[in-house]
């Protein structure tokens, strides 16, 4: 926290707080490591989209209407 916490700040480079205690290796690391995740995740779901069977229609049945009894 800073001391400007309860009050109006107009600098937005003010509202950016390290939180982190990671060094910039670190954080390297995690955001290759991260890319490479999504990255097997999005060819992974390209696969199982390119060999799945499309999904079945189903309708529902019609019935003719009835006159109302007098």
């Amino acid at each position: 926290m800073t001391k400007e916490y309860d009050f109006a700040t107009f600098d937005i480079t003010k509202h950016n707080f390290g939180f982190g205690n990671m060094t910039v290796d670190e954080i390297e690391q995690r955001k290759k490591e991260w890319a490479d995740h999504q990255q097997t995740k999005a060819q992974t779901t390209a696969a199982t989209a390119s060999t799945a069977k499309p999904a079945a229609v189903i309708k529902p049945k019609l019935t003719t209407p009835t006159q109302p009894k007098p």
